[in-house]
């Protein structure tokens, strides 16, 4: 009686058989044998529609006008935080968020998310739990949740 071990080498064997003919008759013979399977179980890539776009982009400009947008609108060099890099490994800043979003980097909503939390952790990570930047973060971060609700998109 026969293993399901057994079973399964005896198919993965005649599987692969089958594939090595239909590469000879492709590579020796120039048959055409074998089809395209290149994209067999890859996802197509969906890109966030139009309208996702326009409100998160609203969102950022909504951003323009709070106090703290300037803590984070560009990115931050070791001349302005010295060390940082050697504490935040990914760095993360508005003017990269906008760019991604205006070159159909972002495929969802949640992706933007967590770039813009990326953006404000890397503010707690580096800054002293008392340093007047964590609360930057803090407030901006809750004026990023407010224009996202106001626009009819979920934070989390």
């Amino acid at each position: 009686m026969e293993t399901d071990f057994e079973s399964k080498e005896a198919t993965i064997a005649a599987m692969l058989r089958s594939l090595c003919q239909d590469v000879r008759r492709k590579y020796v013979f120039g048959e055409t044998a074998i089809p395209d399977t290149s994209n067999i179980g890859l996802a197509q890539p969906q890109h966030m529609d139009e309208d996702t776009k326009a409100k998160l982009k609203t969102v950022l400009h909504g951003l323009r006008s709070h106090d703290a947008y300037q803590a984070f609108a560009h990115p931050v060099t070791e001349e302005i935080a010295p060390r940082y890099f050697e504490y935040v490994k990914h760095p993360m800043d508005i003017s990269v968020i906008r760019k991604k979003l205006e070159s159909d980097q972002y495929n969802s909503v949640a992706e933007f998310i967590a770039d813009a939390k990326l953006m404000f952790n890397n503010c707690r990570t580096y800054n002293d739990p008392t340093d007047p930047y964590i609360e930057a973060a803090d407030r901006l971060q809750h004026r990023m949740q407010q224009g996202m609700t106001k626009q009819g998109l979920k934070w989390d």
